[in-house]
């Protein structure tokens, strides 16, 4: 049972993370007069905060 919960609450991570790829990736298309580090970073951030999150999941 717990290793159902923990892998649901994987797949909620990832699945947030990846909504959080495509509308960083959405806004940087349309921003597209911003800088391109700008838009660099705002494509990579969703990337980091899901590994983190991960992370932190295998430690509870």
């Amino acid at each position: 049972m717990f290793e159902t919960v923990a892998s649901l609450e994987g797949g909620a991570a990832i699945l947030v993370g990846f909504g959080l790829c495509h509308l960083c990736f959405a806004v940087g298309v349309f921003a597209s007069y911003l800088p391109r580090y700008v838009r660099v970073f705002m494509m990579v951030f969703p990337e980091l905060l899901v590994g983190s999150v991960s992370v932190s999941l295998l430690f509870v």
